[in-house]
């Protein structure tokens, strides 16, 4: 998708795409095929049968490091008391963030961040608002951080970017030329952790990677 279009197609774009590229599915086709597959068996009449794990071949040429840092709750926060702030003056860092994500673009690590905002897609938030925080992040931390996020409201997946569906990592991955072993992404849960092993990331929580007493040099697992 991101070879054929540059970005991951919305839920609507996809349904679209996908009547002349078959390629252009959403999540829900491979969840499906894996509830339906019947996986063939050699009672069926096979007189062999082969099977190939899954290996990925990373390329070569893919060589920079990252930092990936899951916002919501973890380095950001709202005055107001939403879950994400709405506005620049609404736009809380936690503390000791800043410092350290400082830390790792300092060691060479490329520093990003993740963030869930269907608002977006509810009509509750603008892009622009949405923009105008990031910038505001982007001052508070002194870094300038790129945010990436997904826009769509919850309930069964249909989008490529919400986690644990590994898009938009895959994205950054694609067009930063990361090296997913050298990368870290820190979160928190179940659902962090998924993404992480997903895209090949090593993973750290958030209350231990932003711990105060944490003498872990950028990086460390």
């Amino acid at each position: 998708m991101l070879a054929r279009y540059g970005r991951l197609l919305g839920p609507e774009e996809m349904s679209a795409a996908v009547k002349s590229d078959p390629g252009a599915f959403a999540p829900g086709v491979l969840f499906r095929y894996e509830r339906d597959l019947e996986p063939p068996d050699p009672s069926e009449g096979f007189s062999r049968i082969d099977v190939v794990p899954f290996a990925r071949t990373p390329d070569a040429s893919f060589t920079n490091r990252a930092l990936v840092v899951w916002l919501d709750g973890a380095v950001w926060r709202g005055r107001s008391g939403e879950r994400t702030p709405d506005s620049p003056q609404d736009v809380d860092v936690l503390p000791g963030r800043a410092e350290l994500l400082r830390r790792h673009a300092a060691a060479g690590f490329l520093v990003f961040g993740l963030t869930w905002q269907p608002e977006i897609e509810a009509g509750q938030r603008s892009k622009e608002a949405l923009q105008a925080c990031f910038d505001e992040l982007s001052d508070r931390v002194g870094l300038q951080l790129e945010v990436s996020y997904c826009p769509h409201r919850g309930g069964p997946p249909v989008c490529w970017c919400r986690k644990p569906l590994p898009g938009l990592g895959v994205e950054l991955i694609v067009h930063h030329r990361l090296e997913a072993a050298r990368c870290l992404y820190v979160g928190s849960g179940s659902l962090d952790r998924t993404f992480a092993e997903r895209l090949g990331f090593a993973y750290r929580d958030q209350s231990e990677f932003f711990s105060p007493i944490s003498a872990s040099p950028p990086g460390t697992p």
